[in-house]
């Protein structure tokens, strides 16, 4: 080295340089990733639980998450359900049905990748975790109500009945078997529930934060449970007398508007398909928007120990704030009837009876009675026993669903029609047995099934369209008139073989042109006369002899598909008697008769025979009235 140099620097080596940049921002990444887990933690602080541990606390904790799982998953058999099509197709077809379920249908969508067992099983072990999830929610709402002189063994203990009798009945044995049902927004609302006694409302904006992202996954998943979950909220905030600040209601609606935002991502996206199936939440079957009453699904003994748990909770020093919000769940479930908010009222009473149990334990010992030791285990006994009845009648309505004639009548409905048909259903249920059994098993896919409630909605008419363009007549007279017209449904039926399901409003003139075909009405392009329609009756007798063999058994019955065989046969036997067709209405009477079919649908029969009244409406002798609402 030549005197009067110096050795180079990092600025005048290159490789140097390019180092030391690198150290550099190894430094900030590491810095940003340790400031970004601290916000995280903050975040997550409120929504964490710490309930005083006990020895144990663990094994409770672990047993009321695996028991209820255990014991969903157990009854899980894979067998097509009626009540499963809608979870279905939401989860493997990835359609958005309505508003809500994106959450459950996505992580469905997930657990149906798992290369073990049946789709059907796959998609269901998703919702049995969800059961223990919300066992162990029910546990710790449990140790956040219990605030007693009981020891910490003795409230795990009783938090472990809780969640037993919370998770154990009959809806969420339901629920763990259901596909991308209300599972998830209920266990998600009941680990809310969890925390939400011990948290105040402060003055930082973290909380908040975690309270909007939680509140725009809610609305994602069910916006019924999301507008719940805002009155809890509210009821909170009046309890503390805390009202919040300007900057914490920015951030909260802040945070819920970009969990609502990414959570529509896919929709916005492809508009197409979001415009074509947000009009299916208009099909959706009855049973899927209603639930049970509180009081047809838990028995006395439960409800009676859960107001006493109550009053022992509200009679406690700061017992109101940690009672009031897990009620509003429960006065909520007799106004909205919702299945969502039914189960979560339904673990809240499970929660809630522990406390009550404790309640008699303090009046015994207030009462000084003699044998006060073996009082308190004959109570403890008898609330075992009770779990017990619970548990064998939850699985006794397991066992009367066991059997399923469900993939049955899909074959015979669906399997037998003649190549390039078109179905004019108009029972959501038909609609929704199709779509799964087609995404499920690829049954049927030249057939092409329009259900006649959407025939007037504009997003739908360039998919059907394009689907079959002699569909235009039969959208024209729908949007028009509302009901279709003699010339659009010939125009149909000459294009494709057309079998409908009849609509009670249709008038004679388009009766005439319907022949019994197994399960459905075939439409011709013609008249009919009464030949034809006697003969075509026997088609009838081949397909239900099978059904009924299938659905009644020993063993069991199938409700929803005989229930459907009989609305089936009662619409065929108003057709054949408006018609005038005696002999096959006989027929068709004799079969409901031999199923047991009810007095309801046979009365108006009945009476139309012996009076030989046969002009009266079809909608009559279905048991409608003249507006199209169900006859007292």
């Amino acid at each position: 080295m030549a005197l009067g140099t110096s050795a180079p620097g990092p600025r005048g080596d290159p490789h140097l340089a390019r180092a030391a940049a690198l150290h550099k921002l190894r430094g900030r990444t590491a810095a940003g990733i340790a400031k970004l887990g601290r916000f995280a933690r903050g975040v997550a602080q409120p929504l964490s639980v710490k309930p005083d541990r006990g020895p144990l606390y663990s094994v409770c904790a672990w047993a009321s998450f695996l028991l209820p799982l255990g014991l969903a998953f157990s009854r899980l058999d894979g067998a097509e359900r009626w009540q499963q099509d809608v979870g279905v197709v939401r989860a493997l077809d990835l359609v958005q049905i309505g508003f809500g379920g994106a959450l459950s249908a996505a992580a469905s969508t997930a657990f149906s990748l798992i290369p073990v067992g049946t789709t059907l099983m796959r998609l269901g072990l998703f919702s049995s975790i969800l059961v223990g999830f919300a066992g162990l929610a029910v546990f710790h709402l449990c140790h956040q109500v219990l605030r007693s002189p009981l020891s910490p063994g003795a409230r795990s203990g009783l938090a472990l009945c809780a969640a037993a009798f919370a998770t154990f009945g009959s809806s969420w044995e339901v629920a763990g078997s259901t596909v991308s049902g209300p599972a998830l927004a209920a266990t998600m609302a009941l680990a809310w529930l969890a925390q939400l006694p011990n948290t105040s409302v402060g003055s930082g904006v973290r909380r908040w934060i975690a309270w909007g992202l939680l509140l725009g996954l809610f609305v994602l998943e069910s916006h019924v449970m999301a507008l719940a979950m805002c009155l809890v909220l509210a009821a909170h905030c009046a309890l503390r007398l805390e009202l919040p600040e300007p900057r914490q209601l920015v951030s909260m609606c802040v945070a819920f508007v970009v969990a609502v935002a990414i959570g529509l991502v896919p929709s916005v996206l492809d508009v197409g398909a979001s415009s074509f199936t947000f009009g299916l939440d208009l099909v959706l079957p009855d049973d899927e928007r209603l639930a049970p009453s509180l009081l047809t699904e838990l028995n006395v003994y439960l409800l009676v120990l859960a107001g006493l748990g109550v009053l022992h909770c509200a009679r406690l020093v700061g017992g109101l704030g940690r009672t009031l919000p897990p009620l509003v769940m429960v006065a909520l479930d007799p106004i909205t009837r919702e299945p969502v908010i039914h189960l979560a009222a339904v673990a809240v009473v499970g929660a809630f009876s522990s406390a009550g149990v404790l309640a008699v334990f303090e009046l015994l010992t207030r009462a000084k009675l003699p044998y006060l030791r073996p009082l308190e285990q004959m109570v403890a006994l008898v609330h075992c026993g009770a779990l017990l009845l619970l548990v064998e009648g939850a699985a006794h309505e397991s066992d009367a669903r066991t059997l399923s004639a469900t993939r049955q009548w899909t074959e015979e409905a669906f399997e037998r029609l003649p190549a390039r048909s078109l179905l004019l259903v108009s029972s959501p249920e038909a609609a929704w047995r199709l779509w799964s059994a087609r995404v499920t098993s690829g049954i049927r896919p030249d057939v092409v099934m329009v259900p006649s409630s959407l025939l007037g909605h504009a997003a739908w008419s360039n998919e059907l369209l394009a689907l079959e363009p002699k569909l235009g007549p039969l959208i024209r007279d729908v949007a028009v008139m509302g009901a279709p017209s003699e010339y659009a449904l010939t125009e149909l039926a000459d294009a494709r073989p057309l079998r409908v399901e009849v609509d009670p409003h249709w008038d004679k003139t388009l009766l005439r042109h319907l022949m019994v075909d197994g399960l459905w009405f075939r439409f011709a392009p013609h008249a009919t006369g009464r030949t034809d329609r006697l003969q075509a009756v026997s088609t009838l007798k081949h397909a239900t002899s099978r059904l009924l063999r299938a659905a009644s058994t020993q063993t069991g019955r199938d409700e929803r598909t005989l229930a459907r065989i009989e609305r089936d046969l009662h619409s065929q036997a108003a057709v054949a008697l408006v018609l005038g067709d005696v002999s096959a209405t006989r027929r068709i009477l004799h079969t409901l008769r031999r199923i047991g079919a009810s007095s309801e649908r046979l009365e108006p029969l009945d009476a139309a025979m012996r009076k030989e009244a046969r002009q009266q409406p079809l909608s009559r002798l279905l048991g409608l009235d003249d507006d199209g609402t169900v006859g007292l």
